[in-house]
C-alpha cells in the first residue's frame, strides 16, 4: 500500500498523471472516490488526459464497489439494510427496551426527535472498533460510579445488546456488510490486476481502514492520494486530525502484514502570489503579513445577505460575458447559511444556470409526508392536524380551494376524530341558501379526502401480517394515483425551472419502495399496528437524502463548503462568510463523556471537538485556495430584520494576512447600480428609483439611464418596464367614479356607524365595506352566535306565553318549562353540530339552558310590570272623581290634590288637541275610557 500526501490541490493532477501512464502500458485502472464526486472525478480523468473515454480506467464509489463484489460472488445469506432500515431496527428496539433505561429513558419513551439517529451513529463507531455488546456491557459495569459516562455507556449496551439480538443471523447492516465484501473480494475477482487510487477522502475511518487494507490484498497496487501536511507546518495544527487517521490506518496495515510506503509531494502550484500566500499563510500561526494590496482576491461587505446573492450573481454574469465559461466558477457559503436557497432563486434572474449541490431530506418531499400522516390519521383517530395536513399534499386530488376551505371549516368549528366521518350539517355564523350551499361543496371536498382515509384505516387495521401491513400502504398509492400525481408534480416543477425539485419526483417513488420492502423485512411476517409502522416507516425516511445530479453542459456548481470540490475552477466567490457559531456537540455523549468513554472501551469515538474544528477550518482553506485565478469574499452586515452581524473567522484571517487588501461595499446605492447587469435585476434596481425620479425626488445616474434605455430597445423586457413606468408623473384619481364604486361597495346602503367610520379612516372605511374581509372562524362559541340563539329563543319564548290565557300571571314553573321547549330544539341542533358533541359542548349546552330560562323569568316580570303600569296610569288620568272618591279615607286635602291634577291634565289634553287641529277626541279623558 503507498499513501501518496500532499497539500490540497496537488495531488488530482498527480493521480491523473499516474493513471494516464497506467492506461497507456495497457494496465486496469480503478479509482474509488466519495459517491458525490463520481461524475465529476471521471469528467476531470477524461479532460486531464484528453480521452474521450476508455474501457480500462473505471471510476466507483466504495458502495458501487461493493454491490460490484456481490454482483460476481454471491449475495450474502443475511439481508443487506442501509441506514433506513438500521434506525427501523433501532426505533423498534429502543421501544421496547425504554422502561429499562435510565440517562436516556425519557427520549426513548417521547420518541425525541434525532435520537435514533444519535444511536445509530455510536453504534457504528462500537461495530467499526471490533466492540461487541457484550465487551461494552463488561467495561461499563467495570467502571466506577462516578464516572462520567457510566451511566450513558449502560443505556447504550442495551440497546446495543438488543439490536445485535435482532440483527443476528438474518439482517446485516453497514458494517456487516463490510465485513461480508471482505470475505467475497478474492473470489469476485472485481481486483485482478486493477492498479487502484483512492481519492477525495479527507479522513480514514477504522471500517473504511478495513477496506483498504482487504482491497490491497486482492488488487495489483494501491495508492491512497490523501491531502494533508505535517504537523510542524505553520498551520499543521489544520491536518492533525487526518494525519491522526493515517496513523491509525499504518497501524492497523501492519498487524495485517500489510507493507505500507509514505510518498509526499513537495510541489508548488502555478498561482498568482497573493493567492500562494493565502493558501499557504491564511490560518498558520503568527504568519507574516502579505506586504501589498491583493490583486486576485476581493472582499467585499453588503448590507444583506440577498444583496449579497445579487451582487454573486452580477460578479458572475460580468465574467460570462467577459468569456468564461460557467464551468470554470463556483461558489460556495458555510453551512446553515440559507444561501442555496437564494442562489437557486436569484442566479436564474440574470441568466446563469446553476446546480445547487445541497441534499434534501426525503421526509419533506409531498409524497412522504401523504404516507406518513395517512398512517398518523389511522393510528391517531383522524386528528384534524393529520387529516388536513394529507389534504395539502395534493395526492388526494383536491383543489387548493377545497383545501382552504376544509381547513378554515375543520379550525372554527372545531373538528375532532369521528367528526371526519360524518356528513357536515352545520355551518357557522350561516343559514339559509348560503349555507346549504357551502354545506353542498364542504361534503364533496369532505368524501373526496376521507374516502381513501378510511378506507385506508380498515385495510391497515384490518391487517394480519406484514405483508398485508406494506399492501395497505401500496393500496393507498395506488387508489389515489400517487404515481401519476407524482408525474405531474414533476412535469410543473420542470416548466418552472426547478429542475432538482422535479429529478427529488423521479428518485423519491423508488426509494420509497425500497423502504417499504426493508419494513417488510424488519416485520419478519409479523402484524404492525398502523402506529408502529408510522414511527419505523419515519425513522427509515429520516435517514433518506434526495439529490439531483449536476447538469452534463456547464453550469455554477454552488454548494456548502466541505462538499463541494474547487480543484480546476478559475474564479471562486465565497458568500456568506459571517460568523457562525462554534461546533456544536450534537452526539449522545459530551466530549468529556467521549474521551472517558473511548478511554475505558478502547473504542474509536469518532472525532473530538478540537479536531471538528480543525477539520472546519482545513474545508474553507481548501475551498479558497482551489481557484486559479481569482477569488471574491464576502459578508452581509445585517440579516433581513437589521440585526448587525459579525464578520467569520476565515474574513478577519483574511484582513490580518492582507491589511492592505481594501473593503468594499457595504452601500445600497452601490448595490443596486452593480445590479444592472441583466435585464430583470436592472428592472429590480430602478424601479423605485424611477418612481423617485418621476416625481421630482432625484434624478437618475448615467448607468441608471443607460439601464432603462437597453430595457426599452428589449422585446421581452419592454412589456414589464411599461408595466412599471405606466402611471408615473400622473396625477393620482383620487375619487371613484359611480361604476367603480357601485362595484366595490354594492347597495348604497347608508348608516351611522358606516359615516362615523368613513370621519375617523377613509382607509378602514375602505376595508371594511368596500373589500369586505372574511373573518377568519375560531374555534369555539362566540358571542355572536351566542346572541342568535338567544334571541331566536327569546321569540319563541314569547310568542308561546303571550298566547295563553293566564298571562302575565303565568306561574314561574311553567315559565321555566315554557323557555325549556323553546330553547330545547335550539340547543339540540347545536349538540348535533361538532362544536356541540364535545364535553366542552354540553357544558355550553347547559348554560345557554340556565340563561334562557333566567331570560324568560326576567321577560315574564317585566311584561307584568309594564301592564300593571299601564292599568294604573289609565285610572288615575281617565277617572278623577272615581279616583277622589276612593280617596276620601286619605283626608279632605288628599281628595282636593287628586282633583285638582286630573282637571289640568284634561284642559291641557283639550289645548293640545285643539293647537293640532284635530277633531278626533283625545284618548285620554274621552268616552273611549271603560274605567
Amino acid at each position: 500500500m503507498k499513501i501518496l500526501t500532499a497539500r490540497p490541490h496537488r495531488l488530482l493532477p498527480e493521480c491523473v498523471s499516474r493513471i494516464g501512464a497506467l492506461e497507456r502500458a495497457g494496465e486496469r485502472v480503478m479509482l474509488l472516490v466519495p459517491a458525490q464526486t463520481t461524475l465529476q472525478a471521471e469528467l476531470e480523468i477524461l479532460d486531464g488526459l484528453k480521452l474521450p473515454g476508455s474501457f480500462l480506467i473505471d471510476v466507483l464509489s466504495p458502495g458501487r464497489l461493493q454491490s460490484r463484489v456481490f454482483e460476481r460472488a454471491g449475495q450474502p445469506a443475511r439481508t443487506i439494510f442501509d441506514e433506513r432500515g438500521k434506525r427501523m431496527v433501532l426505533s423498534a428496539i429502543i421501544e421496547e427496551v425504554a422502561e429499562s433505561l435510565t440517562v436516556y429513558r425519557s427520549a426513548a419513551l417521547s420518541g425525541a426527535q434525532g435520537f435514533v439517529a444519535k444511536v445509530s451513529a455510536i453504534l457504528a463507531d462500537f461495530k467499526r472498533s471490533g466492540l461487541t455488546a457484550q465487551d461494552l456491557l463488561t467495561k461499563a459495569e467495570a467502571l466506577e460510579d462516578g464516572h462520567p459516562a457510566k451511566a450513558k455507556l449502560l443505556d447504550i449496551a442495551h440497546i446495543y445488546a438488543g439490536y445485535a439480538q435482532r440483527m443476528g443471523g438474518e439482517l446485516a447492516d453497514a458494517e456487516d456488510i463490510s465485513r461480508e465484501m471482505h470475505a467475497r473480494l478474492g473470489r469476485s475477482g472485481v481486483l485482478d490486476g486493477q492498479h487502484v487510487f483512492v481519492y477525495g477522502f479527507d479522513m480514514i475511518t477504522p471500517q473504511f481502514a478495513a477496506d483498504l487494507i482487504a482491497i490491497d490484498r486482492h488488487s495489483a497496487s494501491l495508492t491512497l492520494a490523501i491531502e494533508t501536511d505535517d504537523n510542524g507546518a505553520p498551520d499543521g495544527r489544520l491536518f492533525a486530525p487526518v494525519n491522526f487517521s493515517l496513523t491509525r490506518l499504518q497501524t492497523l496495515a501492519q498487524q495485517a502484514g500489510v507493507q505500507v510506503h509514505r510518498e509526499t509531494l513537495r510541489r508548488e502550484r502555478e498561482i498568482a502570489d497573493d493567492l500562494a500566500a493565502m493558501e499557504h499563510r491564511l490560518f498558520a500561526l503568527g504568519a507574516k503579513p502579505f506586504d501589498a494590496a491583493p490583486e486576485h482576491i476581493a472582499l467585499r461587505a453588503c448590507s444583506t445577505a440577498r444583496a449579497e446573492v445579487h451582487l454573486a450573481a452580477a460578479q458572475l454574469r460580468r465574467l460570462a460575458a467577459a468569456g468564461e465559461s460557467l464551468s470554470d466558477m463556483a461558489v460556495i457559503y458555510p453551512k446553515g447559511s440559507g444561501c442555496g436557497a437564494l442562489l437557486a432563486g436569484i442566479l436564474p434572474v440574470y441568466g446563469i444556470r446553476a446546480h445547487v449541490a445541497e441534499k434534501r431530506p426525503a421526509l419533506g418531499h409531498p409524497l412522504c409526508r401523504f404516507v406518513l400522516c395517512a398512517l398518523a390519521a389511522a393510528s391517531g383517530g383522524f386528528r384534524t392536524a393529520d387529516v388536513i395536513e394529507c389534504a395539502q399534499t395534493g395526492f388526494l386530488r383536491l383543489t387548493q380551494q377545497q383545501t382552504d376551505a376544509l381547513s378554515s371549516y375543520a379550525e372554527g368549528v372545531d373538528l375532532r376524530g369521528d367528526d371526519w366521518k360524518r356528513p357536515f350539517t352545520y355551518v357557522k355564523g350561516k343559514q339559509g341558501e348560503e349555507a346549504e350551499a357551502e354545506l353542498t361543496a364542504l361534503n364533496e371536498a369532505r368524501s373526496l379526502l376521507m374516502e381513501p382515509l378510511t378506507r385506508f384505516a380498515a385495510h391497515i387495521g384490518g391487517a394480519k401480517n406484514a405483508e398485508e401491513t406494506v399492501a395497505a400502504v401500496v393500496d393507498l398509492l395506488e387508489r389515489t394515483g400517487a404515481a401519476d400525481t407524482l408525474e405531474e408534480m414533476r412535469a410543473q416543477l420542470l416548466a418552472q425551472g426547478m429542475s432538482a425539485e422535479a429529478e427529488d419526483c423521479a428518485q423519491v417513488w423508488t426509494r420509497l419502495m425500497e423502504t417499504l420492502d426493508q419494513l417488510h423485512t424488519l416485520l419478519g411476517g409479523e402484524r404492525a399496528s398502523a402506529a408502529l409502522a408510522l414511527n419505523l416507516l419515519r425513522e427509515g425516511l429520516s435517514a433518506l437524502e434526495l439529490a439531483a445530479l449536476p447538469p452534463a453542459d456547464g453550469a455554477v456548481i454552488c454548494g456548502e463548503i466541505g462538499n463541494v470540490r474547487t480543484e480546476q475552477v478559475r474564479t471562486l466567490l465565497a458568500i456568506g462568510m459571517n460568523d457562525a457559531g462554534g461546533v456544536e456537540e450534537n452526539g449522545l455523549l459530551t466530549a468529556q463523556e467521549r474521551e472517558a468513554g473511548a478511554q475505558a472501551t478502547g473504542a474509536y469515538l469518532g472525532m473530538t471537538a478540537a479536531e471538528r474544528a480543525a477539520l472546519a477550518e482545513l474545508d474553507v482553506l481548501k475551498a479558497l485556495s482551489g481557484a486559479t485565478e481569482r477569488v471574491f469574499v464576502s459578508y452581509a452586515l445585517a440579516d433581513e430584520t437589521g440585526r448587525a452581524l459579525r464578520e467569520g473567522t476565515a474574513v478577519q484571517a483574511l484582513r490580518r494576512l492582507f491589511p492592505q487588501m481594501p473593503l468594499r461595499g457595504g452601500l445600497a446605492a452601490q448595490e443596486q447600480e452593480e445590479m444592472l447587469v441583466a435585464p430583470d435585476g436592472a428592472l429590480e434596481a430602478i424601479s423605485i428609483r424611477l418612481s423617485d425620479a418621476a416625481d421630482g425626488r432625484s434624478e437618475l445616474t448615467p448607468a441608471e439611464k443607460q439601464a432603462y434605455a437597453a430595457l426599452r430597445e428589449s422585446a421581452t423586457a419592454r412589456e414589464a418596464l411599461a408595466r412599471v413606468t405606466r402611471r408615473l408623473g400622473e396625477a393620482p384619481e383620487r375619487r371613484l367614479t359611480g361604476p367603480q364604486a357601485r362595484t366595490l361597495y354594492g347597495r348604497p346602503v347608508m348608516t351611522v356607524s358606516r359615516l362615523e367610520t368613513f370621519a375617523q379612516c377613509p382607509y378602514r372605511h375602505f376595508v371594511r365595506y368596500g373589500l369586505a374581509p372574511q373573518e377568519e372562524l375560531q374555534p369555539g362559541v362566540d358571542r355572536a352566535e351566542l346572541g342568535t340563539l338567544y334571541h331566536e329563543a327569546a321569540e319563541r319564548f314569547t310568542q308561546a306565553i303571550t298566547a295563553r290565557e293566564d298571562f302575565p300571571d303565568v306561574p314561574e314553573a311553567e315559565c321555566e318549562a315554557i323557555m325549556g321547549e323553546a330553547v330545547r330544539p335550539l340547543i339540540e341542533a347545536w349538540r348535533a353540530s361538532p362544536l356541540g358533541r364535545s364535553a366542552r359542548g354540553g357544558a355550553v349546552a347547559r348554560r345557554i339552558e340556565r340563561t334562557a330560562k333566567r331570560a324568560g323569568k326576567s321577560i315574564l316580570g317585566q311584561c307584568r310590570r309594564s301592564l300593571s303600569s299601564d292599568k294604573t296610569a289609565s285610572r288615575r288620568s281617565c277617572s278623577p272623581s272615581r279616583t277622589a272618591a276612593r280617596s276620601t279615607c286619605r283626608g279632605a286635602s288628599t281628595a282636593s290634590m287628586c282633583s285638582k291634577t286630573a282637571a289640568r291634565r284634561s284642559a291641557s289634553s283639550t289645548t293640545r288637541a285643539a293647537s293640532r287641529g284635530s277633531t278626533r277626541p283625545w284618548p285620554i279623558g274621552g268616552s273611549s275610557c271603560s274605567c
